[in-house]
């Protein structure tokens, strides 16, 4: 699994601790605006043990992080295990986490972020920004030229 959890020393409040961790691959997700994914979302729950000492969280991400600047494109969201309601349908809605900063090294696959309470957790990445090396045509948004009152797209024509 692409994920794992460290307990400090003392940092549970029982003995027993029972943590059960799924993966979610795709689900009605809404990510903050300007945010892509990097990683699945993984439901953490446990059995209502209090945490008296953050839980270090390690995630496998699929961002390609080349850079110190690359790394601060990423970021730890979270959601509620409860889905919000729109039209009747549920949506899980992440919120990037603030207050724990997430700990993302060049070359290195693996993001890690301390924390006391969470449910749904994911790496998530900044949009890439125009002129970022690894911006593809696949990733990239499509650029637009504006000339005069008349629009052209740069994307060639097929024909």
């Amino acid at each position: 699994m692409g994920i794992s959890l460290c307990a400090p020393q003392y940092s549970l409040s029982s003995k027993e601790a029972v943590v059960h961790i799924r993966p979610c691959f795709s689900g009605p997700f809404e990510l903050p605006d300007g945010y892509e994914s990097a990683s699945p979302a993984y439901l953490i729950l446990h059995n209502k043990m209090h945490f008296q000492k953050d839980i270090i969280i390690r995630i496998h991400h699929y961002a390609n992080l080349q850079s110190e600047e690359d790394c601060e494109d990423m970021a730890f969201l979270s959601a509620s295990s409860t889905p919000e309601y729109r039209n009747l349908h549920p949506v899980y809605t992440f919120k990037e986490i603030r207050g724990s900063k997430g700990v993302f090294k060049p070359g290195n696959q693996i993001g890690e972020v301390a924390l006391r309470h969470f449910c749904l957790v994911k790496a998530a990445r900044k949009r890439m920004r125009e002129n970022s090396p690894e911006t593809s045509p696949e990733t990239s948004p499509k650029k637009t030229k504006i000339e005069k009152s008349s629009v052209t797209s740069s994307k060639k024509p097929q024909g």
